[in-house]
Parts: structure tokens; C-alpha cells; sequence
């Protein structure tokens, strides 16, 4: 079951450093030019798609341009809608602009799936690993909810007096930002209280709660349990102070 997102995400995403000139590349086959009821052609769509790669961080930081070659185009169930796949050689290993990082100097080849819808790219993903839009690693719904579901094993709570067996992922709940997720699960503890409770008086009985955590990127940025204890903080959640006005 899905709903929308729970919390609040703020996340800013700048693409604009995708697009600008790099060294030479070898140009685009020649294809026969297939009109399409949009006017964009497979032509000039796979001539958009051979661009984009061209102006990508990663080639534009290492790509070897000799390399860089044209291995398939995929027909999609739409007017004008091609997925073009690419192959090239970087000088270094990693993704994107890496001007700042530490890296082996191997030759590293990549493949990048280029989708072309009426003329724009709509997606773009390399080595299936890297989004090529949003300069980030691709992490799976499935994968996210693993590292939920790590997270709250881990956590105080349920590491203290956690019924082993009892964790349930009950819902999932969609962000607005790309490969971001809420998850929210049921488990049972053999006390009451939350986080450590080594050295404080607990009443004992088998105590259900409830844990919201979210995941963005790969990476919990947020959980809180029975939206009383937040889990990143280890502390009760401070209810908001509302002042009421002063009249004269």
C-alpha cells in the first residue's frame, strides 16, 4: 500500500551542470530518418541522446572520446520514444565530476542507457548504478527498505528488549524527491519506554509500537516511533511551543 510522503523532504537537485561542450566524440551513425506524429525523428533523437553522454559529468571529466560508440537503440511503446545505449572508456573509476576525490587510475568502461521521449531525455542511467540526471547513485525501492528495516533492528529500542520475529513493514509511503521512500513498521518490545533503558525502572509486558523511518538516496534521514521518540536524536519529540498573542 502506498500513500503520499509523511514528512517533509527538503532536497535541492541541480541538473544544469549536465549540459555544456566536451572534446571530440565520434559523431552519430548515419540511420534513416523515421518521421514519427510529433516530427521527431529516430535521427535526431539518437543525435540528442549522443550529446547528452557527450555532455555528461562523467564523460566530460575522463571519457576517453575514441571510445565512445553507439551499440543499440530500443523502440518504445510511444510516438518518438527510443532508448539509445552507449559504450565508452573513462581514465579513472566512479561516476560524475570527481575533480575533488581520490581515485585509481584504471580504464574503466561504462554503458549508458539514454531515453529519448519527443525530443527531451527523460532518463538516463549508466552502468545501471548512476542516474545521469540527477548525478546521484540509483538506489531501489527493495534496496531502501532493507536499510529501513536494518536501521530500526538496530536501533536502541529494539536492540534493548526487541521480540526477535515481530518486525512488520506495514506501508510504504512515496516522497517527492528521486529515490526517496517512507517506510513504516509494527514490532513488539518486552517493556515499556524507548531507546536504552539499561539503567532506568522499566514496567514489563509486551509493548507494540509503531516506527516511521525515511530513506533518501540510500541514507535514513529520519525515523521516529510511535511519533513520540525520534531515532535519530534518541529523545522525546519536543511538541512545537504556540505563543499566544498579546492584546492591549
Amino acid at each position: 500500500m502506498k500513500t503520499k510522503l509523511w514528512i517533509p523532504v527538503f532536497l535541492v537537485i541541480t541538473v544544469a551542470s549536465l549540459f555544456g561542450g566536451c572534446g571530440k566524440a565520434e559523431p552519430a551513425p548515419t540511420v534513416p530518418t523515421q518521421p514519427s506524429p510529433t516530427g521527431i525523428t529516430l535521427q535526431e533523437s539518437q543525435q540528442i541522446a549522443l550529446e547528452f553522454v557527450k555532455s555528461c559529468a562523467t564523460f566530460q571529466y575522463d571519457g576517453i572520446a575514441d571510445t565512445l560508440e553507439h551499440v543499440d537503440t530500443m523502440t518504445l511503446r510511444c510516438p518518438s520514444c527510443w532508448t539509445f545505449v552507449y559504450r565508452f572508456d573513462s581514465r579513472h573509476s566512479g561516476y560524475g565530476d570527481r575533480a575533488s576525490q581520490i581515485l585509481a587510475q584504471v580504464i574503466t568502461p561504462h554503458e549508458a542507457a539514454i531515453t529519448v521521449i519527443q525530443g527531451e531525455v527523460t532518463e538516463a542511467r549508466m552502468d545501471g548504478k548512476w542516474d545521469m540526471l540527477f548525478q546521484m547513485m540509483v538506489a531501489t525501492e527493495e534496496e531502501s527498505l532493507r536499510i529501513a528495516e536494518d536501521f530500526l533492528r538496530n536501533s536502541p529500542t529494539y536492540k534493548y528488549d526487541g521480540v526477535e520475529g515481530s518486525i512488520k513493514h506495514v506501508e510504504t509511503l512515496e516522497a517527492f524527491c528521486p529515490y526517496c521512500w517512507g517506510f513504516v513498521f509494527e514490532f513488539e518490545c518486552l517493556n515499556t519506554g524507548y531507546g536504552d533503558r539499561s539503567n532506568k525502572q522499566v514496567s514489563t509486558g509486551i509493548t507494540r509500537h509503531k516506527a516511521r523511518i525515511s530513506v533518501s538516496q540510500g541514507k535514513v534521514d529520519g525515523g521516529t516511533i510511535d511519533d513520540i521518540w525520534d531515532m535519530m536524536t534518541q529523545q522525546e519529540i519536543t511538541p512545537p511551543t504556540i505563543k499566544t498573542a498579546e492584546h492591549n
